[in-house]
C-alpha cells in the first residue's frame, strides 16, 4: 500500500473499526446522551472520511450529476461529527442540562456554518471533477470563502478538543486508560490545529501568489489529519479496551519510576546527611535513572530513608522558615496560603543548612510532627512535591536566604551558604560548614544562566543569520529587527510582564508547570514572525533558522507536559548546530559553551543532568534536520 493510499483509506478504515467496536456499549447504553453522541459522531466520521476516497467520490458525483458534490458532503458530514464530539465533551464534564442547553446553541452554529459551506460551493462552480480540490480551486474566491468557513469551525471545535479533554484528563488519574486515552485525543486535536493552520497559511500564501514554504502538495495536510484522526480514535476508544491491555500496569509502572526520579535529589542529599538511614547508599544520577528493576521495593525504601532521616533532623528544625514561608507565599498571592509540601520542604532545607554548621534549634519543635499519604502510592506522591519543592521552588531559596540573613552567628554565613547544602558536601566538610568554593561555583553557575541564557543567544543569532543572507545592510537591518521582535524581544516581553505579575517564579521559568503557557506564547510569536518573514521574501536562510525554531519550541512543549527538559541546552546546542552549517567547521570552537550551559544548570539545581543532556541534544537534532531542509 502506498503512501497516498494509506492516508486515504487509513482512517477511514479505522473510524468504521471503532465504530464497530463501541456499537455493543452503545447498543447497552443508548440512553445516556453523551454515548450516543460519541457513536453518531463516530458514524459521521467515517461516512465523511469514507465519501472522500476517489471511488466513492466520483462515483457519488456522478450519481448526483454535479461535479464535486461529494466535496461539501463529506466535509459537512466531517463538521457534523466535530459538533457531536464536542457535544460528548460537555456532557462528559458538565451536567445533562448545562450540556442540553451548550449542545443547542452549538447546534445553530453547526447550522449556520453548513449554510454558508452550501451557499459558497454553489456559487463557485466547481468544474471540472477534480480530485486535486485543494490545489485545482485554491484561486477561486468562493471556494477560498468555503475553505475559510471549514477551517474556522473545525478550529474552533478542535480548540475545545484540546482544552476539555487535557482540563479533564487531570481529574481522571485513578482511571489510566481513561487518563491516557483523553491526553491522546487533546493530542490529536492539536494536530488538527496544526491542519488548520497549515490550510490557512496555503490559502494566504496563494491569494498573494508567493511559493508556500512548506509545498503545495497533500501530504502535509494529509498526514496532519491523518494522524488527528489516529490519535482520536484511539484515545476515545482507549478507556474500553485500554484495561485488557495492561494500562493500568505500565500507568502504575510510569508513576512510581517517575516517583523514584523525582523524589532522587531530596534522598540524595538525606542519605548523605545521615549515611545511616540508607539501606543501599545513593548512586549517581545517571545509574539511578537507569535502574528500572524492584521498582516497588526501591520506592519503599526511598520513602522509608526519606522520613527516617526526616527523623534524624528535627533537632536542627528551625522555627522561623514557617514564618519565611508564609509571608514569600503572601507576597506572590496575598489571598493565597502556602502548601503543606512547600513548607516540608523548607523545613528539610534549613534543617540541613542548620546541621552543615553544627547548629542545633533552640526553638519549638512543633513543626516535627509528620503529613503526607494513607499508603505507598500517595506518600510517595506527596513526598514527590516535597522533592520538587526542595530542587526547584524560588521560595523556598529566598526563605533559606532570609535565614542567612537574619543568622548572627557567623559574619560570612551568607557567603559561604548560597542557598542550601550542597549535595557534594562530605560528612567532614558538613561539620566544619560549607566552603567557600561552593559558593563560588553558584555565583558562576548563575552568570553563566544569565549570560547565555536563550533570549540573548537567539537574539545574536538571529542578528547573526540576518547579516550574513541578506544583500545590503539596509536588508539587514529590517529583516534583523522582525525576526528579533517576534522571535525573542516580544515573548521575552510577556515573560516579563507575568513574573512582575507573581505569576511566573523568575525569567527561568524553574517550575515545569508554568512552562507550557510561556512556550505556548512564545509559538504563537514566532510563528507570526515566520509568516511575516516568509510573504515578505525574508533571505531562506533566515526563513530556515526561524521555521527550526518553531519546531523545537513545539517539541519542547510537548516534553515539558510531563518532564522539564533544559530550554538553555537546547538553544545552546542548536545555536551551535546552526552557525557551523552557516559559517563553517571552525565555529566548533563555541561547542564547549553547550557543555558549560549544561553544567551552570545542574549546578544551580534547575536541572538535572539527564534532563540537560536530552535537551541539547533535542536542539542539535531539530536545528541541523529543519535548518538543512529548508535553507
Amino acid at each position: 500500500m502506498t503512501g497516498g493510499t494509506l492516508l486515504d483509506y487509513g482512517p477511514a478504515t479505522l473510524a468504521w473499526a471503532a465504530l464497530a467496536y463501541r456499537s455493543p456499549a452503545f447498543a447497552r447504553r443508548y440512553r445516556e446522551p453523551g454515548l450516543r453522541y460519541f457513536w453518531f459522531g463516530l458514524l459521521a466520521l467515517a461516512l465523511g472520511l469514507t465519501t472522500l476516497l476517489p471511488p466513492v467520490y466520483l462515483a457519488l458525483d456522478q450519481w448526483v450529476g454535479v461535479p464535486n458534490v461529494a466535496r461539501p458532503v463529506a466535509h459537512g458530514l466531517v463538521m457534523v461529527a466535530a459538533w457531536c464530539v464536542q457535544t460528548f465533551l460537555l456532557y462528559l464534564g458538565a451536567h445533562d442540562a448545562r450540556a442540553r442547553r451548550s449542545t443547542r446553541r452549538d447546534g445553530f452554529v453547526l447550522l449556520a456554518m453548513l449554510v454558508l459551506l452550501g451557499a459558497f460551493f454553489s456559487q463557485s462552480q466547481a468544474e471540472p471533477e477534480s480530485i486535486d480540490f485543494a490545489n485545482l480551486y485554491a484561486d477561486n474566491t468562493a471556494m477560498v470563502g468555503y475553505r475559510l468557513v471549514l477551517l474556522a469551525y473545525i478550529g474552533l471545535v478542535m480548540v475545545n478538543a484540546v482544552r476539555l479533554p487535557w482540563r479533564y484528563a487531570g481529574v481522571t488519574g485513578s482511571r489510566p486508560s481513561l487518563h491516557l486515552g483523553l491526553r491522546l485525543v487533546a493530542l490529536g486535536a492539536a494536530f488538527g490545529l496544526a491542519y488548520i493552520a497549515y490550510g490557512v497559511a496555503y490559502l494566504v500564501a496563494r491569494r498573494l501568489e508567493v511559493d508556500y514554504l512548506l509545498g503545495n502538495g497533500e501530504e502535509v495536510p494529509g498526514s496532519l489529519l491523518a494522524v488527528c484522526i489516529t490519535f482520536f480514535l484511539v484515545g476515545s476508544t482507549m478507556p474500553a479496551w485500554g484495561p485488557r491491555l495492561g494500562i493500568p500496569a505500565v500507568h502504575r509502572w510510569v508513576v512510581r519510576y517517575r516517583a523514584l526520579r523525582r523524589l532522587y535529589p531530596l534522598w540524595r542529599d538525606l542519605c548523605r546527611a545521615h549515611p545511616g538511614v540508607a539501606l543501599v547508599a545513593p548512586s549517581g544520577p545517571l545509574i539511578d535513572a537507569v535502574g528500572v528493576r524492584g521498582l516497588g521495593f526501591r520506592l519503599y525504601r526511598r520513602v522509608v530513608e526519606i522520613r527516617d532521616a526526616r527523623l534524624a533532623l528535627r533537632p536542627y528544625f528551625d522555627p522561623r522558615v514557617e514564618g519565611y514561608v508564609s509571608t514569600l507565599c503572601q507576597e506572590a498571592n496575598p489571598s493565597g496560603k502556602p502548601g503543606e509540601a512547600i513548607l516540608e520542604a523548607a523545613r528539610l532545607a534549613a534543617a540541613l543548612r542548620a546541621r552543615a554548621l553544627g547548629r542545633k534549634s533552640g526553638g519549638p519543635t512543633a513543626a516535627s510532627g509528620t503529613v503526607g499519604g494513607a499508603d505507598l502510592d500517595s506518600e510517595a506522591e506527596f513526598l514527590s512535591q516535597v522533592a520538587n519543592h526542595y530542587t526547584h521552588s524560588h521560595v523556598v531559596r529566598q526563605a533559606i536566604s532570609r535565614l542567612e540573613r537574619d543568622d548572627v552567628d557567623s559574619a560570612t554565613t551568607a557567603e559561604r551558604i548560597p542557598l542550601v547544602l550542597s549535595p557534594e558536601t562530605d560528612r567532614d566538610a558538613a561539620r566544619s560548614g560549607p566552603s567557600a568554593v561552593d559558593a563560588r561555583r553558584w555565583r558562576l553557575a548563575r552568570l553563566v544562566t544569565e549570560l547565555l541564557a536563550p533570549v540573548p543567544t537567539v537574539s545574536l543569532l538571529l542578528l547573526a543569520i540576518a547579516w550574513h543572507s541578506a544583500t545590503s545592510t539596509a536588508d539587514a537591518v529590517k529583516w534583523a529587527v522582525v525576526s528579533v521582535l517576534f522571535a525573542s524581544l516580544l515573548p521575552f516581553l510577556h515573560l516579563l510582564r507575568r513574573v512582575r505579575q507573581r505569576r511566573l517564579t523568575d525569567i527561568h521559568v524553574r517550575r515545569r508547570e508554568q512552562r507550557p503557557g510561556v512556550l505556548l506564547v512564545g509559538i504563537i510569536s514566532v510563528t507570526v514572525g515566520l509568516v511575516i518573514l516568509s510573504l515578505a521574501g525574508a533571505p531562506r536562510e533566515l526563513v530556515a533558522l526561524v521555521a527550526a525554531m518553531v519546531a523545537g519550541l513545539s517539541i519542547c512543549t510537548l516534553l515539558t507536559l510531563f518532564w522539564k527538559v533544559s530550554f538553555h541546552t537546547a538553544v545552546s546546542a542548536g545555536a551551535n548546530v546552526i552557525l557551523v552549517l552557516v559559517f563553517g567547521w571552525p565555529l566548533l570552537v563555541l561547542a564547549p559553551l553547550v557543555g558549560l550551559v549544561g553544567w551552570a544548570r545542574v549546578e544551580i539545581r534547575d536541572h538535572t543532568p539527564v534532563q540537560v543532556i536530552a535537551g541539547a541534544t533535542i536542539g542539535a537534532a531539530v536545528a541541523a534536520g529543519v535548518f538543512l531542509l529548508l535553507r
